[in-house]
């Protein structure tokens, strides 16, 4: 803004800035800057926790001999389990436990 205003350019049918404006421009700004900074901090901070879950969730998860079915017995599968419906009624349920 500094930039435009040495220039001479100002907005049309409004007085140029004095001062203390833009001294308060300029602290908006640099608070503005500072959140974005702290926000940059935490999204960096909640990444790296969310990835820490993510591998713990793997490992609970993971065994170690697993058979994977091909594809004919997978097709065969299809309208033999519970419906989503019912899984999220059990989840729903199991949840209010």
């Amino acid at each position: 803004m500094e930039v435009l205003h040495s220039l001479g350019y100002t907005k049309k049918g409004r007085p140029s800035e004095t001062a203390k404006d833009v001294k308060r421009w300029q602290e908006l700004c640099n608070a503005l800057r500072q959140e974005r900074d702290q926000l940059h901090l935490e999204l960096a901070k909640v990444k790296a926790e969310r990835d820490q879950y993510l591998k713990a969730v793997y490992a609970l998860t993971w065994e170690k001999d697993i058979e994977v079915p091909d594809k004919e017995t997978l097709l065969a599968q299809i309208g033999k389990g519970p419906s989503l419906e019912d899984l999220l009624a059990e989840l729903e349920s199991s949840r209010g436990k």
